[in-house]
């Protein structure tokens, strides 16, 4: 696992599940979600937070990928590099974690 953490570097590696790191709180506000771990609050906009709701069960990038791909009614390849970018800024945060 802190290998893996190590090695994000922009993008979160592929066949990893991933959830809510243990002791993070979060709640939705006004179409946007505000997460609270060790540091500063983060605020998600409104597709970053269906991403993060996803994500209170474990689950991979791929499962992440289409669900905002559906979402946002585009195609995977069009968010696939995103939502993995998203998912590695969330681990470096520590506010997700390798499930």
């Amino acid at each position: 696992l802190a290998s893996a953490m190590a090695d994000l570097g922009t993008t979160a590696p592929r066949g990893l599940r991933w959830q809510h790191a243990a002791g993070v709180r979060w709640r939705r506000s006004l179409g946007d979600v505000v997460v609270l771990g060790a540091g500063d609050p983060v605020v998600l906009n409104a597709t970053a937070a269906l991403l993060w709701e996803s994500l209170a069960e474990p689950c991979d990038v791929e499962v992440l990928t289409a669900r905002v791909a559906s979402a946002c009614q585009v195609s995977a390849e069009e968010v696939r590099e995103e939502v993995a970018a998203v998912v590695a800024e969330l681990a470096r945060s520590a506010l997700v974690e390798a499930a």
